[in-house]
């Protein structure tokens, strides 16, 4: 039986049209130091919101940062909020990026 070697998700082909583009952007950020709560991080929140066309976005470092930002988010809105005015809010949406 012959096995083939077939890539669930081959990004070589995206990376490649972007690399050139892309590059300086990465190395300028790296070589900043400024990783966390940086005008690089902010840029990012401001695009993903806008991409996701939501008014805020908050990136986190890990799942379980995530998963605190969402049950804090819960616990505020809930001192801060009228019952009625709770079954008003969109739900909160959760991305976790794992690499």
């Amino acid at each position: 039986m012959t096995h083939m070697n077939i890539k669930l998700n081959d990004l070589t082909a995206q990376w490649n049209l972007i690399k050139e583009e892309a590059m300086p952007e990465i190395e300028d950020f790296l070589s900043s130091g400024h990783y966390v709560n940086s005008p690089y991080v902010k840029r990012f929140e401001d695009a993903w919101s806008s991409y996701s066309s939501l008014r805020n976005s908050i990136m986190v470092s890990s799942g379980t940062d995530a998963y605190k930002v969402c049950l804090q988010s819960f616990q505020y809105i809930q001192k801060n909020q009228s019952h009625s005015q709770l079954q008003d809010r969109a739900v909160l949406l959760l991305f976790v990026v794992e690499m």
